[in-house]
């Protein structure tokens, strides 16, 4: 069993495997790891699934201030982006389970799989997940092949740095 977290924004999926429990205190706990890492989301749509309304859960998203909303009962394409995610992601947990010879290397094919995904253009928001979540691709092994697109990178994250450190150094405006 995974979690499976998408942001609506930026489609930058992350999967959490729940192979040990699916209670609703493990999707806390993943949702907490999730927060810490991009914030707390305003609202978290999902199914009807006893993790997402029991109690606990209620009471995690009251606490956090977030507002969840679920599917209808027995109408799962009302929640079409998440189930379209899910058909995805599906692909990538098969295929990285079917190369793979053991667990190991089936979580660093999945991994391998949300990295590519990460670094690919959205066809709807014509940029990759990591450039709207960074504001940059994430380095791949291609790029080291091709150096001078990281030295591209490189200058204009120093110009970006640059542009930054200067205001600091400007006089203030004094108005008379």
């Amino acid at each position: 069993m995974y979690l499976v977290v998408i942001d609506s924004y930026s489609k930058w999926p992350e999967i959490y495997d729940t192979a040990s429990s699916t209670s609703s205190d493990t999707v806390i706990e993943k949702m907490y790891e999730f927060m810490s890492r991009f914030g707390i989301p305003q609202t978290i749509v999902s199914d009807n699934g006893t993790s997402f309304t029991s109690h606990e859960f209620k009471r995690f998203c009251e606490i956090n201030g977030i507002s969840h909303v679920t599917s209808p009962p027995y109408h799962p394409a009302s929640n079409g982006q998440a189930e379209s995610y899910v058909k995805i992601v599906k692909k990538g947990i098969k295929s990285s389970i079917m190369s793979s010879s053991n667990t190991k290397q089936s979580k660093n094919n999945l991994l391998k799989f949300l990295f590519d995904y990460r670094n690919s253009k959205h066809s709807t928001t014509g940029m990759s997940p990591a450039e709207l979540i960074f504001g940059r691709k994430l380095n791949s092994r291609l790029d080291r092949l091709v150096p001078t697109s990281s030295l591209f990178a490189s200058a204009a994250s120093s110009d970006l740095i640059n542009a930054q450190k200067c205001p600091q150094k400007e006089e203030p405006v004094r108005i008379k």
